[in-house]
């Protein structure tokens, strides 16, 4: 039971596809981890996350935050892989998802629960950056702020002269969760909460680095 969690986990990470893989069930039948656990038959990169804290008996365990707190995270993780750099506006609620983010259907009636805006800039005599403009989220839980704050650290670390360029193709084909963006998401929430189980951790850590996959900042 725990090998078969754990592959699928390993699976879904690296690339998550519509329905071709086994569910992990209970021992009641409960289903606990599978690539249409929440969108059945749709391309999804968002399971991964689900399955890492159903495995590691966390699912539940989301905090949320102050108003305070949650400002004092948000600049912290900035901080830390980003230095002494101003990081994005941060915004919260219904309102900023509907002002900033694009819905989910055409007829703007689904909306996503964040997201990272972001705009081109000059950065050199010949190079343009792509500069994080706005974090928005929908609450003030953990989990969701650090999925949007690796959103903007990804794009501005990445689209960067001293840090490389990203990948147009990788971006566009996976609504810009890389596997260079798994990577980074992974290790923020191991390293600010304490909710993903270190074998997990450790299995999924080895996939990034013998995909290349650094540290930004």
């Amino acid at each position: 039971m725990v090998f078969k969690f754990l592959l699928t986990l390993l699976l879904l990470f690296i690339a998550p596809h519509e329905s071709a893989l086994a569910p992990v069930l209970s021992e009641d039948d409960t289903l606990e981890c599978s690539d249409d656990y929440y969108w059945e038959g749709e391309h999804n990169y968002y399971t991964w996350e689900s399955c890492l804290f159903d495995y590691s008996g966390t699912i539940d365990d989301d905090p949320k935050l102050t108003r305070e707190a949650h400002q004092e995270l948000y600049e912290q993780v900035w901080s830390d892989y980003m230095g002494d750099t101003d990081p994005p506006r941060l915004r919260r609620g219904q309102t900023a998802i509907e002002e900033v983010c694009e819905p989910l259907d055409e007829d703007g009636e689904e909306w996503p629960w964040g997201c990272s805006s972001a705009k081109y800039e000059p950065c050199g005599p010949w190079l343009m950056c792509l500069v994080p403009e706005t974090v928005v989220v929908k609450n003030m839980t953990q989990r969701l702020l650090l999925h949007e704050a690796a959103h903007a650290i990804h794009s501005a670390s990445r689209w960067h002269p001293y840090w490389g360029s990203g990948s147009w193709g990788a971006d566009l084909g996976t609504g810009s969760h890389t596997i260079d963006y798994r990577c980074l998401l992974l290790e923020i929430y191991h390293h600010y909460t304490d909710q993903v189980a270190d074998d997990a951790y450790e299995m999924l850590h080895s996939v990034c680095v013998a995909n290349g996959w650094t540290r930004p900042g």
